[in-house]
């Protein structure tokens, strides 16, 4: 029987609590962090500031994946620079502060831990409007590039997923006339549930994989 993993949610958007619920259905513990910043506190994860998806699940003894999620859907100027720059400095330190202190939780329990971030498709392919999301999630793909080299040796993998859209939130892609014809045509492309993304969180929090440093899509063949 496989170890069901202590998986920690990190981010703001309104479906996380949906998708605990989920991965608890799939027997995994489950945590929650839904701060209106996402901004952990630096040096350790105290309890008492821990949302849990259940009662059980408020104990981070052990933790053996957190998934950082920074998908923003906004449609912003690609002239808008100084926003776009706000945004992705603090993505970027909100997730080195996600790792920092998680990793030290992995070090001290001696466990093989998995880091997982979430954004965009619009990080690997472009999105028409969607300037800032490409921005911030091609920050997230270098960044943990990088950090599934350093953590390797630790047996700490990183893995980043690009997410195509969403049928729970009614996610739309703002598609060319092109786009729409070609897709149409193939049947591909189509929004994904929240039980797709649970359970391929799941898959790699379970440390059955042999992936590092890898960029996976959940969107269809929407990107190939």
């Amino acid at each position: 029987m496989v170890n069901q993993p202590h998986i920690l949610l990190v981010g703001k958007e309104d479906y996380l609590p949906s998708l605990a619920e989920l991965l608890m259905q799939d027997g995994a513990k489950t945590s929650l962090w839904h701060a209106a910043d996402t901004q952990l506190p630096t040096g350790h994860l105290p309890d008492k500031q821990m949302e849990s998806a259940t009662p059980a699940s408020s104990s981070l003894e052990k933790i053996d994946a957190v998934v950082f999620f920074d998908r923003i859907r906004e449609q912003r100027s690609a002239f808008d620079s100084d926003a776009i720059i706000e945004q992705t400095l603090s993505t970027v330190t909100q997730l080195l502060t996600t790792v920092r202190n998680t990793v030290t939780k992995m070090l001290e329990t001696k466990t093989p831990g998995q880091i997982i971030a979430v954004c965009d498709t619009s990080a690997i392919a472009g999105r028409r409007d969607q300037v800032a999301s490409a921005t911030v999630g091609g920050a997230l793909i270098g960044m943990c590039k990088s950090l599934a080299k350093e953590l390797g040796r630790y047996h700490i993998s990183v893995n980043v997923i690009c997410l195509g859209p969403l049928s729970e939130i009614n996610d739309k892609l703002n598609l060319t006339p092109t786009e729409t014809m070609m897709l149409k045509a193939s049947g591909l492309g189509k929004p994904a549930e929240l039980t797709h993304l649970a359970k391929n969180i799941q898959h790699l929090a379970q440390s059955e994989h042999w992936l590092n440093g890898q960029v996976l899509h959940i969107n269809d063949g929407l990107v190939m």
